[in-house]
């Protein structure tokens, strides 16, 4: 917004980082280690994603640190409530049942004996 990049850069690095972030930081470790840890992770990965991408398709002509950093932030600050939703509208993925053997339950139950009904 404050330098020479266009709306396709732009929508590249923006839609890149979403597709990336969401699949790592809020399927993954938003369901395996919570809200506070899947929002630092999140900031993180968004940093360095957005480093990389701007650096690969502008160069390294504008302060491209402080850009990935400002950005990073406000993206940081929209997490928390994302995560809410998230965790109460998107249901878990389910996996297959892994069981072993030792891991299986039996139903037990006192039977009668046929020779006792017929009396």
């Amino acid at each position: 917004m404050f330098h020479d990049m266009n709306l396709v850069e732009i929508s590249v690095i923006s839609i890149l980082t979403t597709i990336v972030s969401y699949v790592i930081g809020d399927l993954l470790i938003l369901r395996m280690a919570g809200n506070v840890k899947a929002t630092i992770a999140d900031f993180g990965l968004s940093f360095i994603l957005v480093l990389i991408i701007s650096y690969l398709l502008v160069g390294y002509d504008l302060p491209l640190i402080t850009l990935s950093l400002l950005s990073s932030f406000f993206i940081t600050c929209c997490e928390p409530f994302l995560h809410g939703f998230i965790v109460n509208e998107i249901p878990p993925i389910r996996r297959h049942d892994n069981r072993t053997l030792n891991q299986l339950q039996t139903e037990v139950a006192e039977e009668m004996d046929v020779y006792d009904i017929k009396k």
